[in-house]
């Protein structure tokens, strides 16, 4: 299988999981399993595996475009992750905008401004997006 061939496969891969992913959340009806598809969604649709550890939304758009575009960056992750000039970060949070923008069309939903752009956490974009299909379905939970 050639590099091009692999990344198409894992391309699709990650694509079938957030689909199913995000199928699962649009029909949760508590936060606790909520959660847990969130976080499957978000690392899917960055294309990380689930095995990451990390939580912060930046730091996973770094590992993110380190990942799939490495030609980005050519240092250490440490340093990328703790050294951000203008371009990374406008990068990284141009996928947290784009992700957002997705799921709010999926969901059907509108997230408070300054609910997503607070948000640094997985939990807290999670939980902002659960407040906001309760607030479009008048709760479920």
């Amino acid at each position: 299988m050639t590099v091009e061939n692999k990344s198409l496969s894992e391309e699709a891969r990650f694509r079938k999981e957030a689909e199913s992913a995000m199928a699962e959340m649009a029909a949760c009806r508590d936060i606790h399993s909520f959660c847990p598809l969130f976080r499957k969604y978000l690392l899917s649709r960055f294309m990380l595996d689930d095995s990451i550890a990390e939580d912060n939304l930046y730091q996973l758009g770094i590992h993110s475009i380190k990942k799939n575009q490495p030609k980005a960056y050519t240092g250490p992750a440490d340093d990328v992750l703790n050294t951000y000039d203008c371009t990374r970060e406008e990068l990284a949070i141009r996928k947290k905008t784009l992700l957002i923008i997705s799921m709010e069309k999926q969901l059907g939903i509108r997230l408070e401004d300054d609910a997503a752009s607070d948000a640094e956490t997985i939990l807290q974009l999670a939980n902002a997006f659960w407040a906001a299909m309760q607030n479009r379905t008048g709760g479920r939970e």
